[in-house]
Order: structure tokens, then C-alpha cells, then sequence
């Protein structure tokens, strides 16, 4: 009888659904032989009555239910309950996150990958793609971006041989070509036909794609980078029980060398090498000028470890301060009705410690000692290095602190400062724009950033930091609050920072 409920499911005859279903009640929670259960074959065939009518029974979902269906709280309390749900395969070979991703759940989505889905598994069928390729297939615009920007590889091949970008290209689905070529999809790449996107889009008789597809290609040999970016997503963090993506960039001839280099440990790690995964459109562009260091025989190289921020509500603002802050809440506005914001950041500090940077010497060739690593960042970035660079002296010779937002909670900063002893050799870069704000509203804000900026600057003075020997603060005329205003300042810090090593 199951057979048949689940035939009804999937026709849609919603009346003799029904009514074998008021003579048998007890089929609403079996599966088919296959495993197939009534509400997947509704969900499957896109016959939401059935698919209503099943949930306002009440009926027990599964996880790949849950996930399809978008519904949060399940997924969430089923993966409270059993954590291994979460790489579990259905009954036709799809895991959680590919059913969420076909279907268009993009909570659900970036629920499962916080809770550590395997961004790049295969399903077991004969399509054997991944999560990317299920929302692709299904022009789910907003879970593609979602799973680029976790780091889904776009070059990623299902059975047949086709890429995500071999996809958008047969859905003529334009914006999604030009997302999956944002995020480095090659589009000369054949699939088991040998059939080139390129190819294809001539083929299909698409111009507008094909012209995209051609121009990209004349372009994309020059915007490449001669180093390397490893991400490592999901990595978890278990002094903040947290998830979170590191982007760790590797010069141009690592994997020929034996060489150790030193590391740079930076803040807003999506903000840093790409302006595509960046949050406001702009980069640090910091692959790019490290490339051309080694080109130019400048110097070996540096490691660079991009750490993604929290991206959860404020949580930023919790990681990047140890301290709480109650004056912030008169400056920004997203900010102003939380009960609390900030003091996070010892954790994330002891992260950066005890986790990350103990994994990156283990599996890269680094340059371990104090001076030869770095903690930077900008804004809330500079807050937490300056920070760091008291909390964790012996472990950061090198702080690189842009646009610090030291009014976030000045005075328990100073304080903190004013008790901790100056690390012997260490360096500590500032600098500020006369044009920073982060909030247009308030006349003044560019004072606000300046004055407290100045005043750190006298406080590492009066700790025993001496001008242009361990503290370098540089005023920008002008310059605004942003990444691109960062990325022309980078390269003069890293270079006085590092001196030594820099012919």
C-alpha cells in the first residue's frame, strides 16, 4: 500500500491520497521499498497540496526532508541531536546540503555549512556532482553566491564532465555566468563531450554569453595570481565553538622550494585577496603586491593567513574587542539596540594562539618565531591587533593596525596597555585617514577616529615605543575608510614592519 500512497505523491492525485490515506493512517510515516517517502515524492514532483497536507499532520521529517523543505528548526534540532546526520546520504544519493541547495533554502544552506556539511561531496548517483551543481541545474541564484562565497570550488566536475559554468551557460542564465566567472569558473575547461563552455554557448547560438565567455578569457591570464590561495573551510574554532573559513595565500614557488617564510596573520580574511568575496566590493589586494615583491627579487614571500570574520549579526564587533562596549552604541546604528556588544575577543585571540596558528606550523613550511609573525587588520581589525600585541606579546613581534577603531572602548584598552610590559623587539604599525567615518550621519567622526587614534599613539610613546624605531603612525590626507585606502598603505607598513627583509 505504501507503493501506491507514494504513486499518489508523486501524480499529484491529491483525492485518492487522501483516501488511502484516512483508511490507512499508519503509511503516513513508512517509506517506500526504495526509501522514498510520501513527502519527498510530493516535494520531488512539485505537488506542494500533498506536500501542505502531509505537514499538517504533523508528520516526523527527515533530515534530507528538513533540508529540502527549508526548514531551519528541524535541520537545527536534528543535528543537535546527531551531528553525524549532517554527511548522511538519502535514499537516492544526496546528502543534506544538496537538497537544500537544489531546492532554493539558503538558511538552510549556510546552516549546514556552519554545522560543518562538506561543502564539495559528491552525491552517490549517476550524476555524482556536488551542492554547487544542484543549485546551478536549479538557478538558485542566491545559494550559488552563498556556496562561492563558503569557497565551493567552481571548477568542480560532475560525472559527465561538466563544470557549474557548463550549466548556466545551458539554462542561458546570464547572471549566474557571470557570478561563476566572478569567482574564477575556467571557462576553456571540456567537459567528457570536449565541449568547452565556450564552446557550447556557440554552439547553442547564446551571444551575449559567448561574447561574456570570450572577453573573460582575453582577460583572465592577466588577473590571476602567481601564488597560491588554500582555503580551509569549516575550520573549527574550539575556544569560540565556532566554524570559520581561513584563506591562507602561499608566494609564488612554494610548492618548488624548501623555503620557510614568515606569516601574516590578518583579520576580515574575505576582505583581502579578491574583491568578489569581499564585503563591500573592494580588497586589500594583497596577493597581488606580495606577488610582485617576489618578481622583483623585493623579498622571498610571506604566508598570509585570512581569517573570515563573524558574520553573524554583530558578531564582529563580539570577536574583535575583548572588552564590551556601551559608547558604540551612540556611534553606529547597528549597534545602538543591543544588549551586549563586544568581549569576545580574548577568545578569538586565544584561536588565533592555540589553534590556528599552531595548525599552519604544522602543515606549512613557516617561520615560527616572534618576529617573524604578524597580526593585522583595519578598523575592528587594528583594535583587536593592537590588543593582541599586549595580550600575546611573545607570540606577535609584527602589528599592523590601519584605521583603528580605538574608540570602540578606549579607556579599558588603555588601561589593559597601561599594565602589560612592552615586548622587547616589537614593532607596532598605525596609521588613520582625515576622512574615516563609520557613520555618514555624525559631522565629527573623522575627529573621533583621529583623536583616539593620537592618543594611542602618545600611550605606546609613553610605553617605551620610539618613532620610526618600534611605532611608526602615519596620518593619510584624505583617505577614507575603506579596503582600497588600505591596500595602498599596506605595502610602505609591511615594508617598514619587516625591514630587515626587504632588499
Amino acid at each position: 500500500m505504501i507503493e501506491t500512497l507514494v504513486g499518489y505523491a508523486r501524480d499529484g492525485n491529491f483525492d485518492e491520497f487522501r483516501k488511502l490515506l484516512y483508511r490507512e493512517p499508519d503509511l503516513l510515516e513508512q517509506t517506500a521499498e526504495s526509501g522514498e517517502s510520501p513527502l519527498i515524492a510530493a516535494l520531488y514532483n512539485g505537488r506542494m497540496e500533498i506536500v501542505d497536507y502531509l505537514l499538517d499532520k504533523g508528520i516526523t521529517v527527515t533530515i534530507h526532508e528538513a533540508a529540502a523543505l527549508g526548514d531551519d528548526q528541524s535541520v537545527r534540532w536534528l543535528l543537535d541531536y546527531e551531528p553525524l546526520l549532517i554527511g548522511v546520504y538519502s535514499f537516492d544519493g544526496w546528502t543534506p546540503l544538496h537538497l537544500a541547495a537544489f531546492f532554493g533554502a539558503s538558511e538552510a544552506v549556510s546552516l549546514l555549512l556552519e554545522r560543518g556539511a562538506h561543502i564539495e561531496a559528491v552525491s552517490q548517483n549517476h550524476l555524482q556532482n556536488t551542492a554547487l551543481h544542484a543549485a546551478t541545474a536549479a538557478k538558485r541564484s542566491a545559494v550559488v553566491l552563498t556556496l562561492l562565497q563558503a569557497g565551493a570550488d567552481a571548477n568542480a566536475r560532475q560525472k559527465n564532465g561538466q563544470t557549474a559554468l557548463h550549466q548556466a551557460v545551458e539554462n542561458y542564465d546570464i547572471n549566474m555566468v557571470q557570478m561563476l566567472l566572478d569567482f574564477r569558473a575556467d571557462a576553456s575547461l571540456n567537459d567528457g563531450r570536449g565541449m568547452s563552455a565556450v564552446r557550447l554557448a556557440e554552439r547553442l547560438g547564446y551571444a551575449e554569453i559567448l561574447q561574456m565567455l570570450e572577453r573573460h578569457e582575453s582577460t583572465s591570464e592577466g588577473q590571476a595570481f602567481k601564488g597560491q590561495i588554500v582555503y580551509l573551510h569549516n575550520f573549527f574554532l574550539p575556544e569560540l565553538n565556532a566554524l570559520r573559513t581561513l584563506r591562507i595565500y602561499l608566494p609564488p614557488g612554494y610548492e618548488q622550494s624548501d623555503v620557510q617564510y614568515p606569516v601574516l596573520y590578518m583579520h576580515d580574511g574575505q576582505n583581502l585577496f579578491e574583491k568578489q568575496t569581499s564585503s563591500y566590493g573592494m580588497c586589500w589586494d594583497i596577493a597581488t603586491t606580495i606577488d610582485e615583491w617576489v618578481e622583483q627579487g623585493r623579498h622571498p614571500g610571506f604566508i598570509v593567513v585570512g581569517i573570515d570574520n563573524n558574520r553573524e549579526g554583530i558578531g564582529r564587533y563580539h570577536e574583535y574587542s575583548p572588552w564590551e562596549s556601551e559608547i558604540v552604541k551612540q556611534y553606529l546604528e547597528k549597534a545602538s539596540h543591543e544588549q551586549r556588544v563586544g568581549g569576545d575577543g580574548f577568545a578569538y585571540l586565544d584561536c588565533i594562539v592555540h589553534t590556528i596558528k599552531p595548525y599552519i606550523d604544522k602543515h606549512y613550511r613557516t617561520q615560527n618565531e616572534k618576529e617573524n609573525t604578524l597580526i593585522g587588520g583595519s578598523s575592528m581589525g587594528g583594535y583587536i591587533s593592537i590588543s593582541a600585541a599586549f595580550v600575546y606579546g611573545d607570540v606577535f613581534g609584527k602589528v599592523l593596525a590601519c584605521s583603528t577603531a580605538v574608540f570602540f572602548e578606549e579607556k579599558e584598552l588603555a588601561a589593559y596597555i597601561e599594565m602589560q610590559p612592552k615586548s622587547a623587539g616589537q614593532r607596532i604599525y598605525m596609521d588613520i585617514g582625515t576622512n574615516e567615518t563609520s557613520n555618514s550621519k555624525l559631522a565629527h567622526f573623522p575627529a573621533i577616529y583621529s583623536g583616539s587614534n593620537e592618543r594611542m599613539y602618545q600611550l605606546l610613546q609613553s610605553k617605551g615605543f620610539v618613532t620610526d624605531v618600534d611605532v611608526r603612525y602615519v596620518i593619510e590626507d584624505n583617505a577614507e575608510h575603506n579596503e582600497t585606502a588600505w591596500a595602498l598603505r599596506f605595502p610602505a607598513a609591511v615594508e617598514w614592519l619587516f625591514a630587515e627583509q626587504f632588499k
